[in-house]
Formats: structure tokens, C-alpha cells, sequence
């Protein structure tokens, strides 16, 4: 690409010019003077090149929220200069292409005229330009849009230039090093980082020092006993198979009380069997991360998320578990090669053989890959693994893992969500799940059956006896107050649920059972043998803030720029979610809910929370000892145990009796 490597060998002070000698190629040796510091760029001493390939964050419309990428062709870009962004309140903006036509079209002046609502800012239509999307096949090659945020780090010994992905540099972890030299008074030259190559040099570094430097891996997250049991589950799976392999560490990355509120319509109605809808669905929300040390360092190769709904969940969801995301990356390092699936289906048998001795009856699994340009929890994964994947391969993968649990007696049949739910009497059967794809779906049927309800009931003519059960009297009824939205209302809340009301609702719900036919597989679990219990779930409580859901998760490695594209970038990412999760950034734990022990991974799960008077923040009325009663104000234990501190630490002993000393004074003075 026209750039040769040199190494610098002097630079004239006068003229700023640089010497250099050329490094490899036909004139390996030669030097070269009076050279501009314009013509040189850094290159890494280890990946000997100057860019790393990188894979730009995604945006989305600013309007819509609709992601801007293939196969749109274009969207419209806003950027603000400084007196814009002063005036506006705005630097930069983004829109789909819909939302940029619909904004010229309600202008009756055209693009000069119109302005979009962004938030709560008016930006001009006239302000934004056009902007191709460029479909990417590959990252084979260097672009500069791939390229812009580069990192570098100097070794404090040789003074060679690294990548920080390429060093595995830990910033954050090098930065508190040095805070933490200084503030011991240690010189802090003394502190600085070492390349790969200056560390082999140095005697081997303790556990406790490769922690300071920022170097972590899984023997660092605590244990829990079901990641005892499906590490060595996966264990045993590989040496039935006869793989070597370096150990797969399985850890337990979040486990977290969490709750499901109902939607409204499946509140507002009045079912067959005459019982009230639950108003929530409390579950347990778990994360399992599988790592393996490859080529010396930690790589994060499969997390799967899954709800588990216990005993105490109320119908239908009682003792359901719902796996929601299963995603991987190819970096399984084994000999042979060619076994990532029976590690993976290893794993996952295992934890559904768990989950049946917990008690648990059915499982729900999603079956639905990514579409292209969709990631699921591993952000910007290899070129050849970006792909969409066809359902029925995914849903055949899926249905050989459970013929492997239906031979080892923890299922005995599993199906299409139809095969489950054919002979249902009431939609009210059916599990609704968080984040699933029924939540939606049903309640939409329900609140599409109770809008073409109300149109009727306004009508001219209506057969009374088909929906009172009255006389057949043919009549006119008065038109409700509110309009549809008040029949609609009406419908839902006043009048009761008959019979063909209800199988007709439950055809709807069978008909888009057929529909999405290969998107579901329920499982029913092999029931316990007679006279054993249930076992209990002994798993304390997991919190980690930057995984305790798959949003947070892929949000993150956004944000940082943590991509699974390589090897290396996968070791790095690796590294650094790590280093998060073990020493979470102020900006990342700042925003938590409640207490610091919170059981629901200290975050809005929609369980009823109660505000400090002091400090603002909310907190889950279940994490807390005592809950006020009616208006009584509430002070969090977090404000009383900081008061507390600040009061024996700053008025304890002489301190505390010179204030009550001059306290007295002031009271003896007349003041």
C-alpha cells in the first residue's frame, strides 16, 4: 500500500528532520535521511501494522430508533458546528430515510421550512446531508471509517510502540498502578507498563502482581454450585469424547431476582375461568459464561441467558425456564478439532438436567438466529461468522441436544409450541415470558379482538342475545361514551368473556402458533423419580452489572469498542469485560438501584421500589429490612451508614468534645 517499515535512528534537531533505517524487502539495511514528519505513522511492534481493523458502532435513527444499516442505502447525518450546537442544543443527529420524507412532507414550505422533533430540540431538515451506507463483506483490507480509534502504549524498557488490543494493555488497571505508586510515594517511572518481550526478560510475576497489571481470567470469578456442576459435566463430555482441550472454566455470572409485569390488556380481561390475571411474574434471571485459556490468555467462548420461573411464580408460568439467548464464538481451541457443538451441547444438557432436579417441568427455547447485521451478545464477531444462519439448521442443532437429554431421562418429548398448546381452552394458558415473542403477540390478538368488539357493539343492528344471553329483540344500542376508545374499554372491562368469544381468541393464538411454527421448541422434563424432592436452589446471589442482561452486555463492548473480530481482539475484549466486572468504572456502578446486596442485580425490574429522601435513588421494597408506612419519610440505609461514619469519624473523641466544648461556649456567650 505504498508504506515501508523503518526503524528512526536520529533526528536533527535543527532542521526536524528524521534519519531512518528501512527494514525488510529488497533494501533491507538501507538508510534514508532528511525525512518529513509527515511521511511517518507508528507501527506496532507486534502486529507490525499501523491500523487495527475495526468495526464502527452501530447508530440508529435518532426518530424511530430504527438501525441504520444494510440494506438501507442511505440515512441523513446532522453535525452541529459550534454556534449550531450552542443555539440548537444538539451536535449531531441521525435519520432513517422514512423519517427524514416524513418531515418533508408535514412542511408545506419543503426541506427550507421543515424541522424534526429530536427529543425535546427542533433541527432543520435543511442541516442534514445524505449519507451512503456501505455494505461490508469483509475486513480484509484496511478502511480509514474501520480505522479512526486507535490506542497506543509505549514500553517503559525499549520504548516500542503497541496497540493496546495487540499488548493486551490493560489502561484502566495501569492508570490506578501509577495513582497507587504515587500515593505510596514510590517513584513513578518506577510503575510504568513493560511489552511482552521486556516481561520474559523479568523473573516470573506473581498472581497478586499480573492482577495489578489488569491481567485477568476465570480462577478470579467466584464459584457457584451449579457452575461446579456444569463445569464438570462439559469435563466429563470432552473426555468421553476423547478431546484434549485446555480446561473450560463455567462460571455463574449473574443470578438475580427479577420480575415479568402483565401486560394491560391481559389485566383489563374478564376471563372464562373468572379468576384475575397475575399482575406479575417473578423469575430468576441467569447468565452462564464458558472461558478457555487460549494461547495463554482468557477467551470468553459461549453465555447463554435464561428466566426460570419457580414454584412461586403463579400459573402458567409456574416451574417454566425460558432460554432466551444462546450465542458463541469460534475460538474453542481442541484436539481433535471439530467439537464445539459437543461442548456446547454438553453444557446445556447439563443445565437442563439441573433444572429438572430442581423441580422445574417445562423448558421454552427461542430458536431464531440473528439476522444479518444483528448481534446477539458477542459485538462485531469474525467476517466468515457474520452470516445468517437458516432456522431449520439452528432448530436441528437445538433438537439434537434434547434427543441427547431425552436418552439420558431429563426429557421425555419436546415439540413446537403448537404441539404443547393444541388442546388449550383459553389464551390464558399460554406462558408469556419477558422480552418473548408471545408478550407481544398475544396481548396484540387480545387488544385487535376488543377494538373489532366495540366497532360491533356500535353498530346499527346487534343480535343481543349473542352477546348477553337476552332476548333475540332486534335493536339499536346507544353509542358509549368515549367513542371506541370507551367501547373498546367497555368491551374489556365490563362485559364478560362467552364462549365463542374465547375459542375464538384461542384459534387466533393457534393460528400464529402454526405460523411460527420452527421459531419455538418446548421440552417437558422427565418427571422425579417417586419419593425423591426436588433439590433446592442453593445458588446465592450473582451481580455483575455489565452482564446481568445480554443489553448491558453488548452495550458495553459497544461503548469500548470490545469486538470478538480475532483472536486477539477476543482476548483483549475478554480481558477488559473481566476487569469490569471484578473493578466496575464509577460511571458504571453510579447508576445502579438499590443496596449493594440487591437480590434483583440492582437494576428496574419492575418490582415495587421506594425513593430516599436524601439521596434520590430507588431502592426494591423486598432488599430493604424496614419499608415506611403511608407518608412517613424514608431515609436508605446507605444515608444512614455514611451519616453514621461521618459522625464518628469527624466528632469522635477530643473532636466531639472541643464541639460540644464550644457549643456550650456559644450557648454561655448569648449567641
Amino acid at each position: 500500500n505504498g508504506w515501508r517499515s523503518a526503524a528512526v535512528l536520529s533526528r536533527d534537531a535543527t532542521s526536524k528532520l528524521y534519519a531512518l533505517r528501512l527494514i525488510g524487502g529488497v533494501d533491507d539495511g538501507a538508510s534514508i535521511a532528511h525525512v518529513r514528519h509527515s511521511l511517518l505513522r507508528l507501527r506496532c511492534a507486534t502486529c507490525l501494522k499501523h491500523a487495527l481493523l475495526m468495526q464502527r458502532p452501530p447508530c440508529d435513527c435518532d426518530k424511530c430508533g430504527r438501525p441504520l444499516q444494510h440494506p438501507m442505502r442511505s440515512f441523513w447525518e446532522f453535525h452541529a458546528d459550534m454556534a449550531e450546537a450552542i443555539s440548537l442544543g444538539i451536535t449531531t443527529a441521525q435519520l432513517c430515510s422514512t423519517c427524514y420524507k416524513e418531515g418533508r412532507r408535514g412542511s408545506r414550505g419543503g426541506v427550507t421550512d421543515a424541522h424534526v422533533t429530536i427529543g425535546i430540540r427542533e433541527v432543520p431538515l435543511s442541516k442534514f446531508q445524505e449519507t451512503p451506507i456501505r455494505r461490508r463483506r469483509n475486513l480484509q483490507s484496511e478502511e480509514p471509517e474501520d480505522s479512526e480509534q486507535q490506542n497506543w502504549a509505549q514500553c517503559a524498557e525499549c520504548s516500542t510502540w503497541h496497540h493496546w488490543v495487540c499488548a493486551l494493555y490493560n489502561q484502566r488497571a495501569q492508570t490506578a498502578k501509577q495513582s497507587a505508586g504515587a500515593e505510596g510515594g514510590e517513584a513513578v517511572q518506577g510503575t510504568g507498563w513493560l511489552c511482552q518481550a521486556c516481561t520474559l526478560k523479568k523473573p516470573p510475576r506473581a498472581a497478586k502482581e499480573r492482577e495489578v497489571e489488569g491481567e485477568m481470567d476465570a480462577s478470579m470469578l467466584p464459584e457457584t454450585p451449579l457452575s461446579k456442576r456444569l463445569q464438570a459435566a462439559v469435563a466429563h463430555a470432552l473426555e468421553a469424547h476423547q478431546v484434549t482441550a485446555e480446561e473450560v472454566s463455567v462460571r455463574t455470572v449473574s443470578s438475580c431476582k427479577a420480575s415479568s409485569p402483565a401486560k394491560q390488556p391481559m389485566l383489563q380481561r374478564q376471563w372464562s375461568s373468572g379468576e384475575a390475571y397475575p399482575s406479575e411474574f417473578p423469575f430468576r434471571s441467569r447468565a452462564v459464561m464458558a472461558l478457555q485459556r487460549v494461547e495463554g490468555h482468557e477467551v470468553i467462548i459461549f453465555m447463554m441467558y435464561a428466566q426460570e420461573y419457580g414454584a412461586d411464580c403463579p400459573q402458567p408460568n409456574t416451574r417454566r425456564v425460558y432460554i432466551s439467548y444462546v450465542d458463541s464464538v469460534r475460538y474453542f481451541r481442541c484436539t481433535p478439532e471439530g467439537h464445539r457443538s459437543t461442548l456446547y451441547r454438553a453444557l446445556l444438557c447439563a443445565y437442563l438436567g439441573d433444572c429438572r432436579a430442581r423441580g422445574y417441568q417445562h423448558v421454552h427455547i427461542w430458536v431464531e438466529p440473528p439476522r444479518a447485521g444483528d448481534e446477539y451478545i458477542f459485538y462485531a464477531r469474525p467476517p466468515e461468522e457474520r452470516k445468517p444462519m437458516k432456522r431449520e439448521k439452528l432448530r436441528a442443532w437445538y433438537c439434537k441436544m434434547l434427543e441427547r437429554s431425552k436418552a439420558e431421562n431429563v426429557v421425555y418429548k419436546y415439540g413446537g409450541m403448537l404441539d404443547e398448546f393444541r388442546s388449550i381452552k383459553s389464551a390464558r394458558q399460554i406462558p408469556l415470558f419477558k422480552g418473548d415473542q408471545w408478550e407481544i403477540t398475544v396481548p396484540a390478538l387480545l387488544q385487535d379482538e376488543g377494538e373489532s368488539s366495540a366497532v360491533g357493539s356500535c353498530g346499527v343492528v346487534k343480535d343481543e342475545e349473542d352477546v348477553c344471553g337476552g332476548s333475540a329483540a332486534l335493536k339499536a344500542p346507544a353509542r358509549p361514551p368515549g367513542g371506541a376508545a370507551g367501547a373498546r374499554s367497555q368491551r374489556l372491562k365490563g362485559l364478560p368473556m362467552n364462549k365463542s368469544g374465547s375459542e375464538d381468541l384461542v384459534n387466533k393464538v393457534q393460528k400464529q402458533m402454526r405460523r411460527l411454527q420452527g421459531h419455538f421448541l418446548v421440552a417437558n422434563f422427565s418427571p422425579l423419580p417417586d419419593g425423591q424432592e426436588p433439590q433446592a436452589d442453593d445458588e446465592p446471589t450473582v451481580s455483575y452489572e455489565v452482564v446481568n442482561s445480554r443489553q448491558a452486555m453488548l452495550h458495553h463492548c459497544m461503548r469500548h469498542a470490545l469486538q470478538f473480530n480475532s483472536l486477539r481482539y477476543a482476548q483483549y475484549s475478554t480481558m477488559m469485560i473481566l476487569y469490569e466486572m471484578l473493578v466496575p468504572t464509577v460511571a458504571s456502578s453510579g447508576g445502579s438501584y438499590c443496596l449493594p446486596t440487591c437480590a434483583r442485580g440492582r437494576a428496574d425490574d419492575g418490582s415495587m421500589m421506594i425513593a430516599c429522601d436524601v439521596c434520590d435513588n430507588w431502592f426494591h421494597t423486598g432488599c430493604l429490612d424496614e419499608v415506611p408506612n403511608g407518608d412517613e419519610s424514608f431515609v436508605c440505609p446507605l444515608c444512614v451508614d455514611a451519616k453514621t461514619a461521618y459522625i464518628e469519624g469527624e466528632f469522635a473523641g477530643d473532636a466531639f468534645s472541643e464541639l460540644m466544648a464550644s457549643t456550650a461556649g456559644d450557648m454561655a456567650g448569648g449567641r
